[in-house]
């Protein structure tokens, strides 16, 4: 080991201790509460963004244990994210908010976004799911959760809103070599993963996170699909017959959220079957025909 000698040696090693932080975390690296298992693996993972601004913060599910996802987050090449969140409500970090991680199964969202994963399953009869329904959203997980999105959404000016907080299952497809039916017509990345899944409750993390819902009931007026983001030729997750009643409980733009509970239209690479909370419905093609609640709504 190096002998510290003199005012240069100390210095030096100051700086060392600076940059690395008092853990070994690296200062700046992001949310100061989380704990740093830096990667080891050099792949998987671009250095920076490519000048492209953070402006989503992406929610997932690990599908497996937490202690098993850190490993893959760790060692993987192909695969990487920022954050992993236990049910007990720690909060792990995996890469630099400044680089991007390659998790969604899409360049372009993967350089616009930090990725949290949270401890549980898409799919509650997932065979790691030791209580075997949706029962893993515990409380701690979902306040530490709330607590890190809130100060990425300060840090990086992100909305706090579903347009700019969503799962993976909202994001377009792109075909690749491996997926080659995927297509921006389909929702999920590349692979159509489903991730955090029908039973992931948008409801309440959103308003932990202060976006209160407000309750509307709203009739279809003509046939139209819901769709995974509130944008033009945004990707479908179910088509609507005029004079199906449905219920909203946010805005953004010219569309509302509405609790999505239709089967979803077929996906190449997932089987049939419903994988999302909540979609949304361009707003000209609804009419609003009850409050479920008294108070105004955000627009």
């Amino acid at each position: 080991m190096r002998k510290l000698n003199g005012l240069t040696d100390r210095l030096w090693f100051a700086a060392l201790l600076l940059l690395s932080g008092c853990n070994g975390r690296p200062v700046g690296a992001g949310y100061p509460d989380a704990q740093w298992f830096p990667r080891s693996t050099k792949g998987g993972f671009e250095q920076g963004r490519h000048g492209k601004k953070i402006d989503l913060i992406v929610i997932y599910t690990t599908e497996h244990t937490a202690d098993r996802i850190k490993k893959l987050w760790r060692e993987s090449e192909g695969k990487s994210g920022h954050y992993v969140v236990t049910k007990d409500g720690d909060v792990w970090q995996f890469l630099r908010d400044s680089d991007a991680g390659w998790h969604a199964g899409n360049m372009d969202y993967n350089l616009r976004s930090i990725a949290i994963a949270a401890e549980g399953f898409a799919d509650p009869k997932n065979p790691e799911n030791t209580t075997t329904n949706a029962g893993w959203q515990s409380a701690a997980e979902l306040k530490s959760i709330a607590q890190l999105i809130t100060w990425l959404c300060a840090q990086y000016q992100v909305p706090v809103d579903r347009a700019h907080i969503i799962g993976k299952n909202q994001v377009p497809g792109v075909a690749t070599d491996q997926f080659p039916k995927s297509g921006p017509q389909y929702w999920g990345g590349a692979s159509n993963k489903s991730s955090p899944g029908a039973y992931w409750n948008w409801t309440k993390l959103m308003e932990s996170l202060g976006r209160k819902p407000i309750y509307r009931s709203v009739v279809v007026m003509t046939n139209c699909f819901i769709t995974t983001l509130p944008e033009t030729n945004a990707p479908i997750i179910s088509a609507v017959s005029a004079g199906k009643q449905l219920e909203a409980y946010d805005r953004y733009g010219g569309y509302c959220l509405v609790m999505a509970t239709d089967t979803c239209v077929p996906q190449p690479y997932i089987e049939p079957g419903r994988y999302h909370w909540d979609g949304w419905l361009a707003k000209k093609y609804v009419r609003e025909i009850a409050f479920t609640n008294h108070e105004t709504g955000a627009q």
